[in-house]
């Protein structure tokens, strides 16, 4: 299974062993994460302000969201801000990848791919080959195309026979399955 909403982790299970991959948390990694998605463009705000170019559309979006006039003022969110509250700039980043614009769609798609990396890592400590199933879990992986297509594509191309499972099924569910077959 792999997650990715605020944070991201991959954890796999084959005959009782159980490897992961990432849910190092926001300072060591979270790469593909809602956190890192939204950190990848803050992070280019102050590029612009320190290399001297205009403004794009997505960091003027964003000061408006915050209610800034400008990006030196940044700072007064970005460390005071919990991780959610930074995450939940994802939806403006996948707005405007949606009307085109390049540096969010690259953000997305290397949300998927980094996804995607530690998946194979996952899979590659359990030593699968064949019959491999991987689930999706969180905003980012399921409400965000760009991302699980990112995300799906990079999977296939090392094991095109990956089976996904996308439909939301609930996490007390699989608790409970896993419940069961401790019980047995």
């Amino acid at each position: 299974m792999t997650i990715s909403g605020t944070g991201s982790v991959s954890i796999g299970i084959h005959e009782g062993i159980e490897k992961s991959a990432g849910g190092w948390g926001h300072i060591l990694g979270d790469e593909g994460s809602g956190y890192w998605i939204a950190m990848q463009a803050f992070i280019r705000m102050t590029k612009e302000e320190d290399e001297g170019y205009e403004y794009s559309h997505l960091t003027e979006s964003i000061l408006k969201k915050l209610g800034y006039l400008s990006v030196m003022e940044l700072k007064k969110f970005i460390y005071s801000a919990t991780k959610s509250e930074i995450a939940a700039f994802v939806p403006l980043i996948v707005q405007h990848a949606e009307k085109g614009d390049g540096f969010s769609q690259n953000i997305l798609n290397q949300a998927g791919y980094h996804l995607a990396k530690q998946t194979l890592e996952v899979i590659k400590k359990l030593k699968l080959c064949k019959n491999v199933t991987i689930a999706l879990k969180g905003s980012i992986l399921t409400n965000v195309p760009l991302v699980q297509s990112s995300f799906i594509n990079h999977i296939k191309l090392e094991n095109p026979n990956v089976i996904f499972v996308l439909e939301d099924v609930s996490a007390t569910l699989g608790c409970y399955y896993i419940a069961m077959k401790h019980l047995k």
